[in-house]
């Protein structure tokens, strides 16, 4: 009985091996592409990948680019022209991208298309896979990450692939484009001597942020903290650490919400300062307040340009003024706004002076809830379309576009932090 049961197994799993070509494999293609890679084109791909090249920065400099969807898919179509053909379609939202891929393979009895799609969720420094289909095969999300981490580890041993991945040290998702950091690191020993040499961080605020980013690795590993979690369960440790180092109040706090400014955007600090720490297992977490992804991502922005204004870590990352400016394709939101103005007065509130930094620390280590912090903005006008907002609003200084400012700025005052 269990003889024949063990043959059937096997027999089922041979004819899926079988099958599995005909099922990813279509005669269809998923994606077609409108771009004519001539000469013009072809030029304007090189030009872009020229431009991202991270070989072309001086050992340890720190640098962003801007990368759109448009981009993507000519970089990514005209890689696939040189290999046999095909195209790409790219979706980028807040944290979120979707990616469908067709390659035109050589003449076969099977079908003439690979279709692919994927779709990718960012959780600070990583992009988690949602789901994957190849062709009309749907792959579980904990399979495709299990496919990816096996390929990484071949992949790490192409020269090519694992300098491109060591130069990568930031990537933020936003609306129909994404921001990365690069940091180029020809090699691993100079790196460690000589990084931070050009970053205007003095000795005390590098030991600060390093202090801080082990206690958000430590926040991150704890197995009771969801994969999707709100920035307070971040936060109170955070000042907790602060409150208990005992230094200056002000650059503690600083340096703490600087920390987790880095952690959200993906960014190493120990990799950026050129410090070696102990090796392990990162965990990584999808940050939110009010239970998005964007909020978190407006309060942490504006809140660490409040905190550097200028100083060498915002003039070298660049990071936190490059997401200041961005103007996404969604259209105006002040919800947005409203995320924007609740992080600068939490960091203008955390470095005042010592007494309101102190205060601060206690507040934060009180375990606040996010209304005590943040108001609830959802209610407010979103992805407003530029004609539908000079219209309805003005524009800014306009009467009705101040008089939303001045809803947000007072239910901000009715916070537990600024009474």
């Amino acid at each position: 009985m269990f003889k024949k049961l063990f043959y059937l197994i096997l027999f089922a799993l041979v004819l899926g091996l079988f099958a599995l070509p005909f099922l990813m494999i279509e005669s269809q293609p998923l994606v077609m592409s409108d771009i004519a890679y001539d000469a013009e084109q072809i030029d304007r791909a090189k030009s872009l990948l020229k431009r991202n090249d991270p070989r072309r920065l001086a050992p340890g400099e720190i640098a962003t680019q801007w990368i759109d969807e448009a981009e993507i898919t000519l970089i990514s179509g005209y890689i696939l022209s040189q290999l046999g053909g095909g195209a790409v379609a790219v979706e980028l939202h807040p944290g979120r991208a979707y990616t469908q891929l067709t390659f035109r393979l050589p003449e076969n009895p099977i079908g003439e298309y690979f279709n692919f799609s994927l779709s990718l969720s960012q959780w600070s420094d990583v992009l988690a896979i949602e789901s994957l289909s190849l062709g009309t095969v749907a792959i579980p999300g904990w399979a495709a990450e299990m496919l990816r981490g096996y390929a990484n580890k071949a992949l790490l041993r192409v020269p090519e692939y694992n300098a491109a991945m060591q130069s990568l040290n930031g990537l933020q998702i936003l609306e129909d484009r994404m921001l990365v950091v690069y940091q180029w690191e020809p090699d691993l020993v100079d790196r460690l001597k000589d990084r931070g040499r050009d970053l205007a961080i003095d000795d005390e605020m590098r030991a600060r942020l390093l202090a801080y980013s082990k206690q958000i690795s430590a926040v991150a590993a704890n197995p009771a903290l969801p994969n999707e979690v709100s920035l307070t369960e971040f936060l109170t440790p955070l000042f907790f650490l602060a409150q208990a180092r005992g230094n200056n109040p002000v650059e503690e706090n600083r340096a703490a919400l600087l920390a987790l400014s880095f952690y959200f955007s993906g960014v190493d600090i120990a990799r950026m300062l050129g410090v070696q720490l102990p090796s392990g297992k990162k965990v990584s977490k999808r940050l939110t307040l009010s239970g998005r992804y964007d909020f978190a991502q407006h309060f942490l922005s504006s809140a660490a340009l409040t905190l550097t204004g200028g100083s060498g870590i915002a003039d070298t990352v660049g990071l936190f003024k490059e997401l200041d400016d961005a103007k996404g394709g969604s259209g105006f939101s002040f919800t947005d706004l409203g995320a924007d103005r609740a992080g600068v007065r939490v960091a203008e509130y955390a470095i005042s002076n010592d007494t309101s930094a102190r205060k601060m620390q206690d507040f934060m280590t009180g375990r606040p809830s996010e209304k005590d912090f943040i108001p609830d903005f959802l209610d407010l006008p979103e992805l407003l379309a530029n004609d539908v907002f000079m219209r309805d609003y003005g524009g800014v200084g306009d009467p009705r576009y101040n008089q939303i400012l001045e809803d947000i700025e007072s239910r901000l005052d009715q916070c537990r932090l600024y009474n």
